[in-house]
């Protein structure tokens, strides 16, 4: 088993016990970060695990359940949300740039049968724009920037 990398906590979250608790995802080629959802929207206990470590995605999410359930959230999460590097379309996604393969059935099984739900990372960060600071926007090109217009997602 490989130790997972760039552990982030939230202090407030590790004192708590949580009997109720949201797990949010994201999954590409390289890395697969795994957190802690709260209800108000606040992330928590965010690990990052490198995806040529793990076998499966199934694998590497068992790491991150066992981890957190020192923090108090044992037991499945209520829902699960990933978002995903590939087309998203059907029960099994095929990552672009990895050999995993996630499937809403067999993750879905792993968390005890709870609701589990993919998009697009491409599509995740689209959905977070309107959550963001001015101070999480940078300005590319000329002029200056405008609130009120619209926003570019870029990537690789």
């Amino acid at each position: 088993m490989v130790a997972a990398t760039d552990k982030v906590t939230d202090s407030a979250s590790d004192k708590a016990v949580a009997n109720a608790w949201r797990l949010v995802a994201d999954v590409g080629g390289t890395n697969a970060r795994f957190a802690v959802a709260s209800d108000e929207g606040s992330i928590s206990l965010v690990t990052r695990y490198s995806v040529d470590q793990y076998p499966s995605i199934e694998q590497a999410l068992s790491v991150f359940l066992h981890e957190v359930a020192v923090h108090g959230y044992s037991g499945a999460p209520d829902v699960a949300c990933f978002a995903l590097a590939g087309p998203i379309d059907g029960d099994e996604i095929r990552f672009t740039n990895s050999a995993w393969v996630a499937s809403r059935s067999r993750l879905s099984s792993a968390l005890g049968g709870i609701s589990v739900d993919f998009l697009n990372d491409f599509a995740a960060i689209g959905h977070a724009i309107p959550y963001l600071d001015s101070s999480d926007w940078v300005q590319m090109g000329g002029g200056a920037s405008h609130v009120a217009y619209p926003i570019v997602v870029l990537g690789p």
